[in-house]
């Protein structure tokens, strides 16, 4: 699929996919697809934030060949998801991401270090790499922000959980290595963000937390004598 625009009296088309797997390997994938899913139920009452994954984003409207796709991205002040359904993502109509993450591995170490100088031009204050399997950043979990026109390193602390991470003031979260997992925490809350697979677990136990206490409840009423 693409997007058609008009420049200048010709017609320039975007596609809305560059034809690449959405990860290397299917560790990153489920790595990406928790994190996405964590980012996205943690904006989703928020109708200036915008949660791109995997998405095609161009800066440039004469030149479809000028995109990156941010693994997860996120954006403030623009239309909200049920304003604006998007396939691409426009930054001449669109606010710059305030927020980058890029789940990266050895084979694509050099492009994820590249798109770094793309990032600070668009204006991304701040830009994540998490190394899944730890091929090549040590550590792991590394974070960049934007100053003077180019990223500083971010300094590891110890967070509001009491483990050792990177903060993220776009997002107001913490990010912190649970072994090899990134997790995410909120400060406010003083919760981990849940991933799918927790979400659903939680969801299993109350269902039979209530059906215990519905069985514990009919044990408890009187028998009907039939009068």
């Amino acid at each position: 699929m693409s997007e058609v625009l008009r420049a200048d009296s010709r017609i320039v088309e975007f596609p809305t996919s560059d034809g690449r797997p959405v990860a290397e390997t299917p560790l990153h994938y489920k790595r990406l697809s928790d994190l996405a899913y964590c980012i996205t139920t943690f904006f989703k009452r928020r109708a200036d934030a915008y949660v791109g994954v995997n998405m095609l984003a161009y800066d440039d409207p004469k030149e479809p060949r000028r995109h990156l796709s941010p693994d997860i991205f996120v954006a403030f002040g623009g239309a909200s998801e049920k304003e604006r359904e998007r396939e691409i993502y426009k930054l001449w109509e669109e606010p710059s991401p305030a927020f980058v993450l890029e789940v990266t591995s050895k084979s694509t170490r050099r492009e994820d270090e590249r798109k770094k100088a793309r990032y600070a031009k668009w204006g991304v204050a701040e830009y994540f790499m998490y190394d899944p399997r730890g091929e090549y950043l040590a550590p792991a979990l590394q974070g960049f922000e934007l100053s003077s026109g180019g990223y500083r390193s971010m300094l590891e602390r110890t967070l509001a959980n009491g483990e050792q991470g990177l903060s993220s003031r776009r997002l107001g979260l913490d990010l912190w290595l649970d072994g090899p997992a990134l997790r995410l925490y909120d400060p406010v809350a003083e919760r981990n963000l849940l991933t799918p697979d927790e979400t659903r677990q939680r969801l299993a136990a109350a269902e039979m937390e209530l059906s215990e206490l519905k069985a514990q409840i009919g044990a408890a009423s009187p028998e009907k004598d039939g009068r």
